[in-house]
């Protein structure tokens, strides 16, 4: 067995998952980390908490593996930099294999992701594809000839972090007009609650409640338009460098699937028959949802 978690701004999730990459148990944790003084520890300190917890629960002996999702910057175990968690340098497989003696990996949440939904969810029967996750940023991985690209040095392939408008809004990694900061699903639900004059704290549930009403989408349907229109040019862009058969979305987007998806794939068809109507990929929603975290991190 191996245990596998996924780690947020403002929860993690841990769960049990068996050889054939099969989630058995999950369970969640909210915390606070944006409120810490010391957000290292504090973040070291809730993940041993969790996992001494699952220890209470099965035998440790049966674990052989400990995997870690974690957004930012990977390299070799250690977390380099993380924007949303405020963490630097934290050597998270060091200090977990030194507390538990189990072999630990780690790597960016949106690369665990797309391992999960590669071999077990909705790219399994595709050799080339790009996967995004939409949600507080952007995250993705590609894939070619059934293979995940992997830089040598660390996580690379930050596909949040290519820019499509220079003119845009500063980003958290120091650059402007970023694809994250226009096509978030953060983004998304700010622009909804401004245009709508909303209560910021109002849930991702309740908007899309809300735009499911034909008289408010009305009145936002120019943000949505605007949202789909920078989607669409992010996808357009990983279509003519990586030609893939299949995109898939995962992260609160999927929340938004029929409100969303039809004009994606509109917009997309536009933005690549500019270049080569030939090149439009499949675009599919993930499958395994939040579990995808869990699973992929413990794909090895």
């Amino acid at each position: 067995m191996k245990i596998g978690l996924d780690i947020g701004g403002s929860h993690i999730a841990i769960g049990i998952v068996d050889d054939n990459n099969k989630l058995l148990q999950k369970y969640e944790k909210d915390i606070k980390i944006s409120e810490s003084k010391n957000p290292e520890r504090y973040l070291l300190d809730n993940i041993i908490l969790l996992i001494k917890d699952i220890f209470s629960k099965i035998d440790r002996n049966e674990v052989d593996l400990i995997g870690i999702a974690c957004p930012g910057n990977i390299q070799d175990g250690k977390l380099i930099s993380a924007a949303n968690l405020r963490i630097k340098n934290l050597g998270i497989a060091k200090e977990l294999e030194k507390e538990f003696n189990i072999k630990t990996i780690v790597r960016n949440d949106g690369k665990c992701a797309a391992l999960a939904e590669k071999y077990v969810g909705a790219m399994k029967n595709y050799k080339s594809a790009c996967f995004l996750i939409l949600g507080t940023g952007v995250g993705g991985a590609v894939f070619l000839d059934g293979e995940m690209i992997l830089p040598k040095k660390d996580s690379g392939f930050e596909i949040g972090h290519m820019v499509i408008d220079i003119n845009g809004d500063k980003c958290t990694c120091g650059r402007v007009g970023c694809f994250e900061t226009l096509c978030s699903m953060r983004k998304f639900k700010n622009d909804i609650i401004q245009k709508l004059q909303l209560n910021s704290n109002v849930t991702g549930i309740e908007i899309r409640k809300l735009l499911e009403d034909k008289n408010t989408y009305n009145l936002v349907e120019d943000v949505i338009n605007i949202f789909i229109y920078n989607l669409s040019v992010g996808l357009g862009n990983l279509v003519r460098i990586f030609k893939p058969e299949v995109i898939c979305i995962g992260g609160s987007f999927t929340h938004y699937e029929d409100i969303l998806l039809c004009k994606l794939k509109k917009e997309l068809e536009r933005e690549v028959s500019l270049f080569n109507s030939n090149d439009l990929p499949e675009i599919l929603m993930a499958t395994l949802k939040n579990d995808a975290g869990i699973i992929g991190a413990t794909i090895i």
